[in-house]
């Protein structure tokens, strides 16, 4: 069975729909692992064909009997589909496929989103288009730390700091590292910015203070 990622099991164990999409799908491994798992039903989607190619040669060497689809974005989503993953791309790309058919993601029980950036304008995007953020965690793989979003439809207001930092986070380790991270980031790039152009870099600061100290 093919091995997963941490990023790629992270978002593995959130999967609790009955038929899955994956959008973006690369090599194909979640709905690969997701059908070999669960015995449910799987597709895999690019808006390229080369990695459906892949993907459609490691089912077949798999024997797994997963539906590969040529699609730009989710607007020709088969109906069964009741959960989506969209990961490995980011976060102003996830905004564009998920608003050229919002009412189809919405028709979804839930979406697994994870950007590898532009994550507060994916969680502005999400709150203001009639999705709610249930929870969310931060894993680290290959020197980056990558967020990953578990969304359902609802109502949602997000605050300055939720909006940057994530909302409903789960509070583990890797979590503590990520903000540290980020703190030491914007603190050196004050040392090389004008003090008149650090606006939003003081703010960063400040928000990462606060939440670091909740974390105690």
């Amino acid at each position: 069975m093919i091995r997963l990622s941490v990023r790629l099991q992270a978002i593995y164990d959130w999967l609790d729909g009955q038929v899955i999409a994956d959008i973006g799908c690369d090599h194909g491994y979640i709905p690969l692992r997701f059908v070999q798992e669960t015995q449910k039903k799987a597709y895999a989607c690019d808006v390229a064909e080369k990695p459906l190619e892949r993907a459609a040669r490691l089912f077949e060497q798999e024997g797994v009997s997963i539906e590969c689809l040529l699609m730009d974005g989710i607007e020709t989503l088969p109906d069964d589909v009741d959960q989506l993953v969209i990961a490995g791309m980011g976060g102003a790309l996830m905004c564009q496929i998920l608003k050229k058919d919002l009412d189809r993601a919405k028709q979804c029980e839930s979406m697994i989103l994870s950007p590898h950036k532009d994550a507060p304008l994916l969680r502005t995007f999400l709150t203001e288009n009639g999705f709610e953020i249930v929870r969310e965690r931060v894993v680290f793989e290959a020197g980056h730390y990558y967020p990953i979003l578990y969304v359902v439809s609802g109502q949602q207001r997000l605050e300055t700091r939720e909006i940057y930092l994530g909302c409903h986070v789960l509070q583990d380790e890797t979590y503590v590292a990520f903000l540290d991270s980020q703190l030491k980031k914007w603190r050196a790039l004050e040392k090389k910015v004008p003090e008149k152009d650090f606006s939003r870099g003081r703010q960063m600061i400040r928000l990462l203070k606060e939440q670091i100290e909740l974390q105690k």
